[in-house]
């Protein structure tokens, strides 16, 4: 390798990579989401439980998937429980300045396959380096695009999203879909990408579990209106906990201002419902009791709801509505407004006079028994009047 010239050694692992094994998914399924999310994926725990050898057993499946172990670590642990990036920055410095070895290159790979390189810490690691942007962002592309190790390929997508751009999308939304390396795509597209809220957009309705979690926490406080509305209607679904996102969508989405017409579509208010069931169950995040348009929320669905025809769904909300609003409380919370909760003035009292309407059931319209005119047009002939 001439001494002149920065440039990166020829690949030399013949292993799997990721980036097959989603090109491969993409290739059957479509751009996502994909079953199971992905899993096995190749060099991760959840494809640890084959056997490597013929006479050899295969080692114990782990009892929680590197997927569930970053959900729990992002949404339920402090940020300084991740453990830093140590040697890593080294390494990586090293390799820009100076055209690496075959053998060099491989130290690095085995420093980023290392668990786990938060990409805000690894960030704040190379920032003042004065690293070379085209260096970085080749490295970046080797890693991620050819790695055949989990958390090897993460360290690429963590390291685009410090020093790559739109030429990277595809690549990231390919790997993010994912759902092992969706909550580290996410963060680099946002961070990547000239119009971030709908670089992530993109990957958040190619994904549906902890992926889909990651990807719309990255969305809140956007003020596009397309990400917006499919917030409300869909985007906190998830297969995880709706209640994850529900306060989320509810806020960012402005659930007040989408149920201020006199009339909304049909898959508004079942979102809706679904919003203010996941509010009022409660869970591992903000509830209802941190909601403060919750009384004037719950009042406008109830309106909607009595103008559109029942469906189970919808008297299920309507059932739990109910109960909250008789003081039920289906769930304690801890928010700013637990000490008003049940809900017993403004908004509350206007439901609660909704649901006892006559021409009303569980806050549904009821089924008006035919007039007469009705009634004797039922049973005139086939030919109508006049035969």
């Amino acid at each position: 390798m001439s001494p002149h010239r920065w440039q990166l050694p020829p690949l030399d692992d013949d292993r799997p990579t990721i980036a097959a094994h989603a090109l491969a998914l993409a290739a059957l399924h479509g751009p996502g989401p994909w079953p199971d999310g992905g899993a096995p994926v190749p060099g991760t725990s959840s494809s640890r439980s084959r056997p490597h050898a013929k006479d050899r057993r295969p080692d114990p499946a782990p009892l929680i998937s590197d997927t569930v172990m970053d959900g729990i670590r992002t949404h339920h642990l402090a940020a300084g429980d991740a453990p830093a990036p140590t040697v890593l920055p080294d390494l990586l410095e090293h390799v820009l300045r100076v055209p690496p070895s075959a053998e060099e290159f491989r130290r690095l790979r085995d420093a980023a396959a290392q668990p786990r390189h938060p990409a805000d810490t690894l960030a704040r690691r190379l920032r003042g380096r004065d690293l070379p942007a085209d260096r970085l962002r080749e490295v970046a592309v080797r890693l991620a695009g050819h790695g055949t190790r989990r958390q090897e390929v993460a360290t690429g997508i963590a390291l685009l999203g410090i020093g790559g751009d739109r030429r990277d999308r595809e690549l990231l939304l390919l790997l993010g879909t994912l759902e092992d390396l969706t909550l580290v795509a996410a963060g680099a597209l946002h961070r990547s990408q000239p119009d971030p809220d709908r670089a992530v957009y993109d990957l958040a309705r190619r994904v549906e579990g902890w992926g889909r979690i990651d990807a719309v926490h990255h969305l809140r406080g956007t003020t596009d209106p397309e990400i917006r509305g499919w917030l409300l209607r869909e985007g906190y679904r998830n297969t995880v906990m709706d209640e994850y996102l529900a306060h989320l969508a509810a806020t960012t989405g402005d659930l007040r201002a989408a149920l201020a017409p006199g009339s909304i579509d049909e898959p508004l208010l079942a979102g809706a419902g679904g919003i203010l069931l996941a509010l009022c169950t409660g869970g591992p995040s903000a509830d209802i009791t941190h909601y403060g348009d919750g009384p004037h929320v719950i009042d406008r669905y109830l309106v909607h709801a009595g103008n559109h025809p029942p469906n189970l769904g919808r008297v299920g909300v309507v059932g739990t509505l109910r109960r909250f609003i008789a003081g039920e409380t289906v769930w304690s919370g801890a928010g700013p407004r637990a000490d008003a909760m049940p809900l017993v003035s403004g908004g509350a009292g206007q439901a609660r006079r909704r649901l006892r309407r006559p021409d009303r059931q569980d806050g549904l319209a009821r089924p008006r028994p035919p007039c007469a005119a009705q009634r004797r047009s039922r049973r005139l002939p086939a030919g109508g009047v006049g035969r």
